[in-house]
Parts: C-alpha cells; sequence; structure tokens
C-alpha cells in the first residue's frame, strides 16, 4: 500500500468521525431542548454514520496490516510508529492525522456519554411523571369527571394515548443509550496507541 493511500484513507476516516461528531452533537442538542420527537431520526442518523466510519475503520486497519506486513515492522504498527517509519513531509501529515483522529474520537466519547446521561436523565423524569399523574377522572372538575365516568372507554383510550407517548418516549431515549453504548473501536484507538 502507498503512503498516498493511508493518507487518504485516514483522511476519509476523519471526515466520518467529524460526521459522527456532528451527529452526537445533534442529538445532544436534541435531548437538551426536549424535542424527543426527533430523536429517532436523529439516533438512527448517527448509527449510519457510526456503521459508516466502522467500515472505514476496518479498510484501514487492513490496509494497515498489509502494510505492517510488507516490511515496516513486525505485527500491526500503530500511527505513531508509521509515522517514525516513514520520515519525511509524509510523517508530519500523519502526525497530524494522529492529533486529529485522537480529538475527534475523545470528543465522540465525552458526547456520547453525555447524551447516555441526559437520556437517562429523560427516563428518570417520565418515571418521575407517571408515579405523580393522577388519573383522567380525579384531575377534572366534577361536571367533567361525570361525564368522563359515563364515557369509560374515551377516558381509557385518553390514558392509554397518554401511556403510548411516554412508552415512546422512553423508547426514543433508549435508542440514544443503545447508540452510546456502541461506540467501541478497539481497531483504532490501539492504532492510535
Amino acid at each position: 500500500m502507498a503512503l498516498d493511500e493511508l493518507v487518504a484513507v485516514l483522511q476519509r476516516e476523519r471526515e466520518l468521525l467529524d460526521q459522527l461528531r456532528f451527529r452526537f452533537i445533534e442529538t445532544r442538542l436534541l435531548l437538551a431542548a426536549r424535542e424527543v420527537r426527533y430523536l429517532g431520526w436523529a439516533t438512527a442518523e448517527a448509527e449510519q454514520a457510526r456503521r459508516r466510519a466502522r467500515e472505514t475503520d476496518l479498510v484501514r486497519a487492513a490496509a494497515v496490516q498489509r502494510w505492517g506486513s510488507a516490511g515496516v515492522r513486525t505485527g500491526v504498527p500503530t500511527l505513531r510508529e508509521l509515522a517514525t517509519a516513514v520520515g519525511g513531509p509524509v510523517a508530519g501529515i500523519l502526525r497530524d492525522h494522529h492529533d486529529g483522529l485522537c480529538t475527534t474520537v475523545s470528543e465522540i466519547e465525552v458526547i456520547g456519554h453525555r447524551n447516555a446521561e441526559l437520556a437517562r436523565a429523560g427516563i428518570r423524569e417520565l418515571a418521575d411523571q407517571a408515579e405523580s399523574v393522577p388519573t383522567m377522572a380525579a384531575r377534572a372538575s366534577p361536571a367533567a369527571a361525570s361525564v368522563a365516568l359515563s364515557l369509560p372507554d374515551a377516558r381509557e383510550l385518553l390514558e392509554d394515548g397518554m401511556d403510548l407517548t411516554a412508552l415512546a418516549t422512553e423508547g426514543a431515549y433508549q435508542e440514544v443509550i443503545t447508540l452510546a453504548g456502541r461506540l467501541r473501536m478497539p481497531a483504532l484507538l490501539a492504532f492510535l496507541r
């Protein structure tokens, strides 16, 4: 593998990780604004970005392994070892990629952790609300309560609708937590050591 190919793969990996960082920031902003209705879209887009970054990480890992086995050293070299081995101006480019990748990966981890914390807080808030919300009939005025009691199916539908909304909201929060848990990229972290 030529060094210019490796540099191109590293550049692509940085771009995809930056897109993943953007999607995580987008999710964090939605969580902070309590715009739960858009969390499904945001987590789906973040998951797509994570997959693309993971695929590029595999391409990079395979390319580096081929390059490492071609005589640079035994085993799979880290990015720092590659920079040291090649020397010259390419070494500076590889070090810049190392710094950029390290920064981006650490930011993604922090944002993902914060997103999971916000989602857990949202789930706790839902649970607290569920414990403190009286039934529809108990909240209504006496006249409205008599109408509500005479229409049990309507009351049950409204309460069921509220339960479904809470379930959908909790599901959206769970998706954020699940996505944050899928951030593991051990091959990339080993490469950046």
